[in-house]
């Protein structure tokens, strides 16, 4: 067997962010001051963001993160909560402290991969799509919560999706370009399907088919369009 290639392999990268103590309760690793300094950097430049049909709307990052966090905040406040969930800043106290800090490390992951040209690695790209998911599953109630306190049916769940988008990620990424690899697209058409059955599979048996449905449509809204990758 070529354990190189295999799915549990493949599927490491981004899944061993998420073993030992960090497997439940769910702990995302925090932005490195890199992440958080390139994304407070460009907080007020206008950034490319897939919306479909292979269109492109260009919207300040700012915006979208004032979307999640509070239209009323100020650029300099965003970049405080921003370096407040990056290595070395204190940690989060008390339950609703937690809520807070955990919500802002969301929505600042979902945003360090939404620029399509800028470079990245595959578990920064999955980490960007697992907090999109997140946030989308708590906004239509079908997970109401943060993955730091996720049931442990949740928490099974979580794990089996970030394996998955590891694959996904790893099928559309490319060295040198943003846009898709047609050939790498098709590649993963052979294991897209098998995995999405044993998801939803997986799901039905611990919720429910109607959960299950809903799940399989925010996956696909919140599947990788493009990756661009720094091997």
């Amino acid at each position: 067997m070529d354990t190189q290639t295999t799915g549990e392999c493949l599927g490491w990268p981004t899944h061993r962010s998420f073993c030992g103590p960090n497997a439940w309760p769910i702990v995302f690793p925090r932005l490195t001051k890199e992440e958080a300094n390139h994304l407070i950097s460009t907080l007020e430049t206008p950034i490319a963001r897939y919306i479909g049909a292979e269109t492109w709307l260009q919207t300040p990052a700012v915006d979208m993160v004032k979307q999640r966090l509070g239209r009323e905040k100020t650029t300099a406040e965003i970049a405080a909560d921003i370096l407040s969930v990056s290595d070395g800043a204190p940690a989060a106290e008390g339950a609703s402290s937690l809520q807070r800090s955990q919500i802002i490390l969301l929505v600042a992951r979902m945003f360090t991969v939404t620029d399509p040209f800028q470079r990245t690695t595959i578990p920064q790209a999955v980490l960007g799509t697992l907090s999109q998911l997140v946030l989308a599953l708590d906004q239509s109630r079908l997970i109401p919560s943060i993955p730091a306190h996720y049931e442990l049916r949740e928490a099974r769940l979580f794990h089996r999706i970030a394996c998955y988008q590891t694959l996904e990620c790893m099928a559309l990424s490319r060295p040198y370009t943003w846009q898709p690899d047609s050939s790498r697209m098709q590649g993963a058409q052979s294991y897209q399907r098998p995995c999405l059955q044993a998801l939803r599979a997986f799901a039905v048996e611990a919720f429910d088919e109607v959960f299950a449905d809903k799940l399989m449509v925010e996956l696909g809204k919140s599947a990788p369009q493009t990756v661009a990758i720094n091997r």
